[in-house]
């Protein structure tokens, strides 16, 4: 079994909206995804795939490029939605910080 292209097979950039050259990036935004159960979600916090994804390129992700769309459906579809287009307001995703373990606060001594 072969992997597919990523550069073909995702899209293009939700930021620039020009065909990835290179690998694309799969970014997880805090706001809930067009069509519920595909987009990201989270095991340790029981959250759902309802999570907004976006790809970007490399040329985006560096420059911090402002986003204009989301992907629409699952990531392979290729479909995307205008933020312009999506209801107001947008419902908030965020992973549930009481569900998460807790971390030392304690830095790591060596000359323990």
């Amino acid at each position: 079994m072969s992997l597919p292209n990523l550069e073909s097979y995702l899209g293009t950039c939700c930021g620039c909206q020009q065909p990835i050259q290179g690998v694309p990036h799969l970014i997880m935004l805090d706001i809930e995804a067009p069509i519920a159960g595909t987009g990201w979600g989270c095991y340790l916090c029981h959250l759902p795939n309802n999570g907004a994804l976006a790809v970007v390129c490399n040329e985006c992700l560096i420059s911090q490029s402002m986003l204009f769309e989301v992907i629409y459906g699952y990531p392979e579809s290729k479909q995307r939605l205008r933020f312009v287009n999506m209801e107001e307001p947008m419902t908030p995703f965020h992973h549930k910080a009481n569900h998460r373990p807790q971390v030392n606060p304690e830095p790591y001594r060596w000359d323990s």
